[in-house]
């Protein structure tokens, strides 16, 4: 009987076979995984975070009530500090808001603006006027614009949050009453008010802080507060840019 012989590849050539064979599987896979992420990939829990970082002085894309907006089942929560910046219309806002105070309420003992960001070189995205009331009390109005749902409660506060309106929260309590005017697109203007020691009795930890043993009563009443955010947020939807 004639004898067969067989010849097998070389050792490269094995080597080359195989390196083809992971290549093309690699391709494959890659191509899988890429449809899957672009039409059947499974949907992901957002990620809680702070919720007012949008650009002020850019109108937002998506539109919402202000109740899908602020939500106490909301993870996300809300901040009134940042980083120092400057802008030009910082001024306008001043203008606007010590307008609509002055009108609403009358004097005031003295004021401070600021304009706040999420890093130096970041947009405005807190706009701040405040203002020391003739009693010891203070008042507040700051715009912000969300970029998501909030909880509101994360902000301080001394009663739930109820719906005035279709534009407008509001939480009242002996010493602090905080208005949340709300336009579709996430643009907020909150005008809050504390009596004397109020805003440092709601947010001390009772060890950095010295806690306040003499707690004034807050002296406006929330529809003043709520004409005031009214108007003031009219100014901001404009979004008037000087540059």
């Amino acid at each position: 009987m004639a004898s067969i012989t067989i010849k097998l590849p070389s050792r490269r050539t094995v080597l080359v076979i195989l390196g083809m064979a992971v290549l093309s599987a690699a391709i494959i896979g890659g191509a899988v995984y890429l449809r899957n992420d672009d039409n059947s990939a499974p949907t992901t829990s957002e990620v809680a975070g702070t919720a007012n970082i949008g650009c002020v002085d850019e109108a937002g894309i998506e539109t919402r009530a202000v109740t899908e907006w602020y939500s106490t089942k909301s993870a996300n929560t809300l901040t009134l500090r940042g980083e120092l910046v400057s802008s030009l219309e910082l001024s306008l806002y001043n203008g606007a808001v010590t307008k609509a105070v002055s009108e609403s309420i009358g004097h005031f003992a003295s004021s401070a603006v600021r304009d706040n960001a999420v890093s130096p070189a970041a947009c405005v995205s807190l706009r701040y006027a405040g203002y020391d009331l003739d009693d010891g009390g203070l008042l507040q109005v700051i715009a912000w614009r969300l970029d998501r749902p909030a909880n509101p409660s994360s902000l301080p506060n001394e009663g739930d949050f109820t719906v005035v309106g279709d534009d407008a929260l509001v939480s009242a309590g002996p010493h602090a009453i905080t208005a949340l005017l709300v336009a579709p697109d996430g643009t907020t203007v909150m005008v809050a008010a504390y009596g004397k020691d109020g805003l440092a009795a709601l947010t001390n930890d009772g060890v950095t802080n010295t806690i306040p043993t003499d707690v004034g009563a807050v002296s406006l009443t929330a529809d003043q507060l709520v004409a005031i955010g009214r108007q003031v947020l009219q100014h901001v939807m404009a979004r008037i840019s000087l540059g």
